[in-house]
């Protein structure tokens, strides 16, 4: 009995070890996009920006189009460089004047954050997103990463559908006495439809 027992300790022992070296010696999924490449987005109606803990209370309201590339081949891990943002403007606005900042390199990445299947979401990350602001001669530079959301329609593969820029905060890189320390924003951007497989 004994022996029997230990003999089965044994074999539990192995499949054990043997699952956790099949698991860490297994690949990352991959998110491909098609078609990949160049794209586009523009806001669906306009892009809110609020100041926070300024002087006064401010909302204005932009309609913007940003452009990029997308990668091909995504590792599913998060972090994982998924594209860039290399160009962007404002049109439009209500109060005061807003401007894209590149600097160099003159581009901001977009790394992936995780793929959702179960509620559909691709979550990507906007790096160093950049604005001025300018009103009444005050002009306010503003910068932050921005979580960006994109819901996969279908049952694989998927379609991207209305990318959402939900309500993020940037801080306040340089500016007058008029600056608030703050700048919230959030949009929702129509995207170049790409076609996205998980595999």
């Amino acid at each position: 009995m004994r022996t029997r027992a230990h003999l089965t300790l044994l074999a539990f022992t192995a499949a054990v070890v043997a699952l956790f070296g099949l698991a860490g010696t297994a690949s990352a999924a991959t998110v491909a996009l098609s078609p990949a490449g160049r794209f586009s987005a523009s806001t669906l109606g306009w892009i809110a920006f609020a100041n926070e803990g300024g002087l006064i209370d401010l909302t204005v309201n932009c309609q913007s189009t940003l452009t990029g590339s997308f990668d091909a081949s995504i590792a599913d891990t998060p972090g994982s460089h998924a594209g860039t943002i290399t160009g962007g403007s404002f049109s439009d606005c209500d109060n005061g004047t807003f401007d894209y900042l590149f600097d160099e390199p003159a581009s901001w990445e977009l790394t992936l954050e995780g793929v959702d299947l179960r509620s559909q979401r691709l979550a990507l990350r906007v790096h160093d997103y950049s604005f001025s602001y300018t009103l009444l001669g005050n002009t306010c530079l503003y910068t932050g990463d921005l979580d960006l959301t994109v819901p996969l329609v279908g049952r694989g593969p998927y379609t991207t559908g209305l990318a959402d820029l939900p309500l993020g905060m940037l801080g306040l890189v340089s500016g007058g006495f008029f600056c608030a320390p703050e700048m919230a924003s959030n949009a929702q951007f129509s995207l170049t439809t790409q076609t996205v497989t998980v595999s």
